[in-house]
């Protein structure tokens, strides 16, 4: 996909065998569907056409052929429209989306509307469309937000993108139908003038990034998966001082940390916190909203990490371990817990193995539970990358009838995701069966780009495809999915600013953060005591946290609203 699908870390690992290469291969393509998408330039562009005015004049004359009722998928006469598409490439170089693959073949076939591809390498993208949009000319039908939903606000607002609202109401039952089945969309979507001004990628994938641990490691010391806050204290001293990778070494890494904060977060759960993927704020069940990072339950969370660092449960490498040393790490037998995608097991596993550890076992794992807290893992964030239309599209009703068809019809889903029927799957009892080709690639093959899927055009990330994929590929990993599901609650909404909340928010939030990253390693190391906690709690209020606090408060209450 693109810039990551949240949630999943790629293992970039070398192999020495061909048989692990395919796993690796196969580990990857799977891995980067929780990532994010790719596409833009091609030919000379050409004109969109006249302006829509209204947002639906233009519709009559191309649609006459495409009543939905009479012609099926058909929208437009074939070839009657063209839509201008500027978004960035594939990441896969051999499968270029300018050259018209054959997933949107087959949905130029089943619409009549044709596509004229402008993209730009992925590296490139952002600044070639920021000078395009910049500049407010010659702009493709389709384009795809540089700076995601902050430039739907700022162009949108300055009448350059297409608000699609009545339209969806009035032509596209599909995404209609979504909005009414998850409200959580349109609070995603809509910018504070009340318009909505694109279409996401939405990921309703099982949430599969967690805390991996090696369970050989814990059958070899007769211990159990911990669930407690307790119970990870005893597994982690037991593996720095039982020497659980046998080497007769004190070299265990009990807990590896990829960065100064990584998996530590996660421990906040057991203290009633929700640190990870809340964007810095959380509302409690009455709507109000809070800064975490200050409540007084933080304060117990750091005792806890402290206790960690003093005993040399973290990597000695902390707070400076990066990904790259953290993987060799794991691939080198000595770290017994780390924070990675769970699609990331069988890769490590494969690599261990291959040196010689055939006993290698790694187990996903939620956040422990507290003395009054259950256990929980929260959710992926719904919406990311933002495709938008063109205020002057030619015909916006065919437009957004494509749209509804692409983004949020079954039949659209399964290309945007799965490829092609017959190709790259099968229809099993009205279910995905993923085919050898695609579940087994060979290696550096990536079948499902290869045929056009994983763009970034608005397509929805269903955990339908991952339950063929795992299910398929890696039976008892899909088992450890499922149980992980029970456990895992919305994250804080994604929440589209003003461009004055933006710019407060940017003013307030730059040092803040840098300051309260600091004081959280000192607090971790014991650099810092935390008698001192408090005097870090006023310090920040008197950065503007409070402020920053009412900007979200008000956010939140705006997507609330009944």
């Amino acid at each position: 996909m693109t810039q990551k699908r949240r949630g999943v870390a790629i293992l970039q690992t070398k192999t020495k065998k061909r048989q692990l290469a395919s796993s690796v291969a196969s580990a990857l393509v799977l891995a980067s569907l929780t990532l994010a998408g790719c596409s833009s330039p091609e030919k000379e562009p050409q004109p969109s056409g006249t302006p829509a005015g209204n947002g639906e004049k233009g519709a009559s004359e191309t649609n006459k052929p495409g009543n939905d009722k009479q012609n099926g998928t058909q929208i437009v006469a074939p070839g009657s429209l063209t839509l201008r598409v500027g978004i960035q490439d594939s990441y896969y170089a051999p499968a270029s989306l300018a050259n018209n693959l054959p997933v949107f073949q087959q949905i130029e076939q089943k619409t009549g509307v044709k596509l004229q591809w402008e993209v730009t390498p992925p590296d490139q993208f952002k600044q070639v469309m920021q000078l395009k949009l910049a500049s407010g000319k010659d702009l493709p039908d389709l384009i795809q937000m540089p700076n995601g939903a902050s430039d739907m606000v700022k162009y949108g607002s300055e009448g350059l993108l297409l608000p699609l609202e009545d339209l969806i109401d009035k032509h596209a039952p599909n995404i209609k139908k979504l909005f009414e089945k998850d409200p959580n969309i349109v609070k995603s979507l809509k910018s504070p003038d009340g318009h909505i001004y694109g279409l996401p990628t939405l990921n309703y994938s099982p949430q599969m990034t967690t805390m991996i641990i090696r369970k050989d490691w814990l059958d070899r010391l007769n211990l159990k998966a911990p669930e407690t806050i307790d119970e990870w204290l005893t597994v982690l001293r037991a593996f720095k001082e039982k020497d659980p990778n046998g080497n007769q070494k004190a070299d265990e890494i009990p807990l590896s940390v990829s960065g100064p904060l990584g998996v530590l977060p996660l421990f906040g759960n057991a203290f009633g916190l929700h640190l990870s993927e809340s964007r810095d704020w959380w509302a409690d069940a009455n709507g109000k909203v809070s800064y975490e990072w200050i409540d007084d339950k933080m304060k117990d969370l750091l005792a806890f990490l402290n206790t960690l660092y003093k005993e040399g449960l973290l990597d000695p490498g902390y707070p400076t371990t990066q990904g790259d040393k953290e993987s060799a790490n794991i691939n080198n037998n000595l770290a017994g817990v780390f924070y990675k995608h769970m699609g990331n097991i069988p890769i490590h596993e494969g690599v261990l193995k291959q040196s010689g550890i055939n006993s290698a076992k790694l187990v996903g794992v939620a956040p422990p539970a507290g003395k009054d807290e259950k256990r929980y893992l929260l959710g992926n964030s719904l919406a990311s990358i933002f495709v938008s239309v063109n205020k002057s599209v030619k015909d916006p009703v065919a437009t957004i009838k494509w749209l509804d068809y692409v983004f949020a019809s079954e039949e659209g889903q399964r290309y945007m995701l799965a490829g092609i029927e017959g190709v790259t799957y099968t229809m099993e009892n009205g279910k995905i069966k993923l085919m050898e080709s695609f579940l087994k690639p060979a290696a550096g093959v990536d079948p499902g780009r290869a045929v056009g899927t994983e763009s970034v055009l608005p397509h929805i990330l269903t955990y339908e495809f991952f339950e063929a994929y795992w299910s398929a590929s890696n039976p008892e990993l899909w088992a450890q999915t499922k149980e992980l599901q029970k456990m895992v609650v919305p994250p804080y909404p994604q929440i589209i600013d003003s461009p004055d909340e933006q710019r407060s928010v940017s003013r307030l939030s730059g040092d803040t953060t840098t300051y309260r990253n600091e004081m959280l390693l000192k607090f971790i190391t014991g650099k810092e005591s935390l008698d001192n906690f408090g005097k870090y709690k006023e310090t920040l209020k008197s950065m503007g946290i409070d402020e920053w606090g009412k900007i979200e408060q008000q956010k939140y209450d705006r997507v609330s609203k009944k």
